[in-house]
């Protein structure tokens, strides 16, 4: 499975890397061809990964810093590390099944999907002006519905790529 083994919170880009270099302490990203490497950990630092990530001074900038499966799958990162330096290239594509159906309800940033029991909480300090004329299409990941994206129309598809 494609995000198996996270261990969360995940810090991750929106594109894949062009190149990654990996020394005896260093990992390195060229994010694009003839770019400048910068340096993603250095483990002769000490501490954990977010503590090492805290201390490098000329280090690559994340997209996103996801603290579950649910905001990994909403923002779509492409590659990243988890909290223990793990890499994980995201980039390859899985199909998995959907569901599409109008929004119930919407409490500051819990949305209720008609039909479905429980709400799914969206990565943000805005109050939610979604209405239920909004869809908000579910994907199953690992035997578990998340939220991926709204639209003002039902998704005619049973299965999607992520």
């Amino acid at each position: 499975m494609k995000f198996k083994g996270i261990k969360y919170p995940f810090f991750g880009l929106k594109h894949k890397p062009y190149q990654v270099k990996y020394d005896l302490n260093k990992i390195y990203v060229q994010k694009i061809p003839y770019g400048h490497f910068e340096t993603v950990d250095d483990k002769s630092i000490p501490g954990d990964y977010f503590a090492r990530l805290a201390t490098l001074e000329h280090r690559l900038k994340f997209d996103y810093t996801c603290k579950d499966l649910q905001e990994l799958i909403y923002a779509g990162c492409k590659w990243g590390l988890d909290c223990e330096a793990n890499v994980f290239d995201l980039s390859r594509a899985m199909t998995v099944p959907t569901y599409c159906k109008k929004i119930s309800k919407v409490n500051e940033n819990l949305v209720w999907i008609r039909n479905v029991s429980y709400p799914f909480k969206i990565p943000t300090q805005e109050v939610l002006e979604l209405t239920e004329e909004i869809f908000g299409t579910l994907v199953k990941v690992e035997d578990e519905w998340y939220l991926k994206e709204f639209s003002y129309e039902p998704a005619k598809m049973t299965f999607m790529r992520i």
